[in-house]
């Protein structure tokens, strides 16, 4: 909890509309993924059309916008970055 900290809107506005080109993307528009955020086990998300052979992240896919949001919520208050 020492490191949560607000969040700008213009930050999270921003970030989705970069990271989902404007939610034109296939993944903002299929996972509902608008920040980008990647995961790891098999069958989180989807695969990106371009992953380097050997990879083995995918694109987080959510089941609602509030869930996509809360994860970067969590992921920008946590990440060590």
């Amino acid at each position: 909890l020492r490191r949560v900290d607000i969040i700008p809107k213009e930050l999270a506005l921003m970030q989705a509309a970069n990271e989902s080109a404007w939610g034109t993307s296939r993944f903002a528009r299929i996972g509902l993924n608008f920040f980008g955020q990647w995961c790891y086990s098999q069958g989180c998300g989807m695969i990106p059309n371009r992953r380097n052979s050997g990879a083995a992240h995918e694109v987080a896919a959510f089941k609602s916008v509030r869930d996509a949001v809360s994860s970067y919520f969590k992921n920008i208050n946590t990440h060590a970055a």
